[in-house]
């Protein structure tokens, strides 16, 4: 049955009525005949001719030539159809060959009625779900549509590949994305794969986003399995940072912990929450990995730089308010340490266009102290962060063993800045704005 829906539903935008009409003439072009004659195929004459009655042998093998792309005498196909269907009326094998003999074009009123008739025995032949794809397409009826879309995507998953780029398209389309949602909820086999071939495409990821979030906890928490990690991250990818804590809220009660990640807890760094959670690097010249603190939630950073390493070894995207916050953490250096060794940390504020430095902690190992305190401000303009360990060796350096724990990231007491205070000279070193797509 379609999902639920009442007569205002079925008025759409013209874009809608335009991709739906796309989408009925590549789907004509789809082999559910080749597709469905594959069942025939391996069938001998002998195995036909044991269908109960002769008009019903008879239908079979015309079916069967019909399926598999073989001439069939309509007026012969026409007799037999119609015998076969005054013994038996809701004889699929006698509709089909009845709507394929019909005469006019192939959404003739006759067709269509055909479709409608054998539609309601079974929702498992793409010849008729096709048909009745292609009449609600052309009159502007996308519950129907998608209703039969859906049955076409059960019977013939290979068609996949033609249907989900024209579902990508639609996904424009508000009142689709509405229509979308209770194939989510109603768990169709196809709608794990839908969202994550949708969420590849950074232009569409937030579209479909939306859909899941409109879905919600009506979602299978299993589906949520499926696609919560690499969904998420498609969306932070693509900078569509306002659906993260809606998305986050489906798979965990620990949301507002991981956007603002005070502390390296199981939570925070754990890789089901994609880059929602703290990312670390593993290279041919960089490994680092979070460690158990022995039995707690709390985790500590162990991190290895190779000679001639340099770059990224941990980062975590942040939803920090406006505001000072510090940051502190104890350090440990392997015995084999010397000069020519660097680490530091380094806050980017993120545009959808544009990355900008507003903190760096200059060198972590310049220092002899192994506790490490900063003081970091969060500007108003500034919702969404990139929180950077970035490490590098000289060639001649012996590799870097280095071990962080105890981090916190707490806002401080004092009252958030405010946008006078942005207006005052900062020191050039405190960042410069650089575009995402160069190379940093």
């Amino acid at each position: 049955m379609p999902p639920p829906g009442n007569k205002s539903d079925r008025t759409v935008s013209r874009p809608l009525t335009v991709i739906f009409g796309v989408a009925a003439a590549a789907l004509a072009c789809v082999s559910f005949v080749a597709a469905a004659g594959n069942a025939w195929r391996g069938r001998t004459p002998a195995a036909i001719a044991l269908l109960p009655g002769e008009t019903q042998a008879e239908v079979g093998m015309l079916d069967g030539l019909m399926l598999a792309n073989k001439k069939v005498p309509a007026g012969r196909a026409r007799t037999a159809a119609r015998t076969a269907i005054k013994a038996q009326p809701l004889n699929t094998q006698a509709l089909r060959l009845l709507m394929y003999t019909a005469k006019g074009p192939k959404l003739s009123p006759e067709k269509v009625k055909i479709a409608e008739i054998a539609g309601r025995v079974s929702r498992r032949d793409g010849l008729f779900r096709l048909v009745l794809f292609e009449n609600a397409a052309r009159n502007n009826l996308p519950i129907e549509a998608l209703d039969n879309i859906d049955a076409i995507l059960r019977v013939t998953p290979a068609s996949q590949s033609q249907i989900f780029p024209l579902l990508k398209r639609l996904l424009v389309d508000a009142d689709f994305r509405k229509h979308l949602r209770p194939y989510l909820v109603n768990r169709s086999p196809w709608s794990n794969e839908f969202v994550l071939f949708a969420a590849n495409d950074k232009a569409a990821v937030g579209n479909v986003a939306d859909v899941v979030i409109a879905a919600g906890k009506g979602m299978h928490a299993g589906d949520m399995d499926v696609i919560g990690t690499p969904l998420l991250t498609r969306t932070i990818e693509a900078r569509e940072f306002d659906r993260v804590p809606a998305l986050l809220s489906l798979v965990t009660k620990d949301g507002p912990a991981l956007l603002n990640s005070e502390r390296w807890t199981s939570s925070t760094v754990n890789p089901k929450y994609g880059l929602a959670a703290w990312t670390t690097a593993s290279d041919a010249t960089v490994a680092t990995n979070f460690m158990d603190e022995g039995g707690g939630s709390d985790r500590k950073l162990s991190i290895y730089a190779a000679s001639g390493a340099g770059g990224l070894a941990a980062s975590k995207y942040l939803f920090l308010k406006p505001g000072t916050y510090q940051l502190s953490f104890d350090m440990s250096l392997g015995e084999e340490n010397r000069p020519g060794q660097t680490a530091g940390w380094q806050l980017k504020c993120l545009s959808r266009t544009t990355n900008s430095t507003v903190w760096s902690s200059g060198d972590l190992l310049a220092a002899a102290k192994r506790s490490a305190k900063f003081s970091i401000t969060v500007p108003p303009d500034c919702p969404h962060q990139l929180l950077e360990l970035d490490v590098a060796v000289d060639f001649q350096a012996n590799a870097l063993e280095m071990v962080i724990d105890k981090f916190r990231l707490n806002q401080s007491a004092s009252k958030p800045i405010s946008v006078s205070d942005l207006q005052k000279p900062r020191p050039a070193a405190s960042g410069d704005s650089q575009d995402i797509n160069s190379k940093e």
